[in-house]
């Protein structure tokens, strides 16, 4: 046999527990929460804005600082660097002085040597080592005065090289014209949104931010 068809489902009337929901709903269209919300969310937006630019300056004062210490610890380690180095050339002019005196009174003695007196052949053997060790010291010294030379170059470049670099920067930086949009709308330079495209003109862009607070919507106060 046919099967009877089968009864459509009544519609179900609507449950109690939604007219809360859609009262809660209309609640929050409600004009003057928005406005005071929106209020809230500038007064935060602004007191986050004021740190930034608080922390932007304390950096550029701690940069400040470290720079100026920096440069000092260079000048004051060049100048030690210069002072030792002119002590250690001093020493190496005696030490060839000392070294030439002993070969010439070395090479007397030499002459002068009877073969046969042993003393004063072993007094010449022990001469002769002394003068080989001051011959070593005499390149330990120049290997000294070498690398005190070396440090004291990449001080002085690490001293001039540091404002050039900043000069340098300056001077290769874009200069920007009135024409040009401005470079803090990044969205729109960088990735040629359709603001940039249509050639807005110069009056039109964005002033730099200053530390001052947004004003409140107006109609915020009212009941």
């Amino acid at each position: 046999k046919a099967e009877a068809p089968k009864e459509e489902k009544k519609a179900e009337a609507p449950k109690e527990g939604n007219a809360p929901a859609e009262e809660g709903k209309e609640a929050s269209k409600d004009p003057q929460a928005i406005i005071a919300e929106t209020n809230a969310l500038l007064e935060r937006a602004a007191e986050f804005r004021g740190k930034s630019l608080q922390s932007v300056e304390d950096i550029k004062l701690q940069t400040k600082q470290a720079a100026r210490i920096t440069e000092d610890c260079l000048a004051r380690r060049t100048h030690e660097l210069a002072s030792t180095k002119k002590k250690l050339e001093a020493h190496a002019l005696d030490v060839d002085a000392a070294i030439k005196d002993a070969e010439r009174a070395l090479t007397r003695t030499e002459k002068r040597l009877d073969p046969r007196d042993t003393k004063k052949k072993a007094k010449l053997d022990s001469d002769k080592a002394l003068l080989n060790q001051l011959k070593d010291s005499r390149v330990i010294l120049s290997e000294d005065i070498r690398n005190k030379f070396a440090a004291l170059e990449i001080d002085n470049m690490c001293r001039r090289v540091t404002p050039a670099k900043a000069d340098a920067a300056k001077r290769d930086k874009p200069q920007r014209s009135n024409s040009s949009p401005s470079l803090r709308t990044t969205k729109d330079t960088e990735f040629g949104s359709t603001a940039a495209s249509t050639n807005a003109p110069a009056d039109h862009a964005p002033a730099e931010m200053e530390s001052t607070k947004l004003p409140p919507i107006e109609g915020a106060s009212k009941s």
